[in-house]
């Protein structure tokens, strides 16, 4: 692939396929499923999911203007919440430092509901970050209009 904007396009579905297939995975995660795939299907769908973000702001690295127009929206699509330093940080943590997205979950006996950790440290500990959600598919639904 020589193409630059064909790799991107390519990279860019790529990312949202995988957290598209995720997000199936934990909206119908069933009750008395294993453990490593519910943390799996969380882990996925966040990385993905910031993944697209971070290609399409690379992607937009040569045009400044454009680069900061997309951040923009995408941080204020969150309001004043919060959630969009959340969702980066559990990202950042799941991948850099091993964190288990779903290790506390409640069920209601048909299917498995992950709870958004209460907190996200930054990776120097010195900045915590919390949620607005309760459920991991709670914070997960919102983020569905970036598409």
């Amino acid at each position: 692939m020589t193409d630059p904007h064909l790799a991107f396009f390519s990279g860019l579905l790529w990312y949202l396929e995988a957290r598209n297939w995720a997000l199936e995975k934990i909206k119908s995660c069933p009750h008395g499923s294993h453990l490593f795939d519910v943390q799996m299907y969380h882990a996925l769908y966040f990385t993905n999911l910031v993944s697209a973000f971070d290609h399409v702001s690379d992607h937009l690295k040569d045009d400044k203007a454009a680069q900061q127009a997309f951040i923009f929206r995408i941080e204020s699509g969150f309001g004043d919440t919060g959630n969009w330093e959340y969702v980066r940080e559990l990202r950042n943590a799941i991948i850099h430092r091993g964190l288990n997205p779903t290790s506390a979950a409640h069920g209601d006996g048909t299917s498995v509901f992950a709870l958004c950790p209460v907190t996200i440290q930054n990776r120097w500990h010195k900045k915590s970050h919390t949620c607005t959600f309760r459920y991991m598919v709670e914070l997960a639904g919102p983020l569905q209009s970036y598409h």
